[in-house]
């Protein structure tokens, strides 16, 4: 089961909550996947490509800024920060489950 519920709003939106109340890494990923990724197929895509990238080369380092969320991205971890939440800490997640989050999140917006 994934970690994040997909719905539609009333006006057909694509949103996110976290499938379990409280939990803080499932309530950032399921913001930055209705604020950064939205409903933009290749903005889904440019991400996933670079998670590729990282997961292949073993090494390396990619950046990705959206509208409320900075990632920074390595083969062994992703630092998730919200630009609006001065006295939030960063959380660190874990590269295979923003993979599956994003690829659920693009499998939804398609349909």
């Amino acid at each position: 089961m994934s970690p994040i519920e997909f719905y539609r709003d009333e006006s057909g939106a694509p949103r996110a909550r976290p499938a379990t109340p409280d939990q803080q890494e499932e309530a950032m990923l399921a913001q930055f996947l209705e604020s950064d990724l939205q409903d933009d197929d290749q903005t889904c895509r440019e991400l996933l490509d670079a998670l590729s990238r990282l997961e292949e080369q073993g090494t390396g380092h990619y950046e990705f800024i959206g509208n409320s969320y900075a990632l920074d991205l390595d083969p062994e971890r992703i630092v998730m920060a919200c630009h609006g939440d001065e006295e939030g800490r960063p959380v660190t997640i874990d590269p295979a489950e923003l993979r599956r989050v994003v690829q659920d999140w693009l499998g939804f917006i398609e349909n």
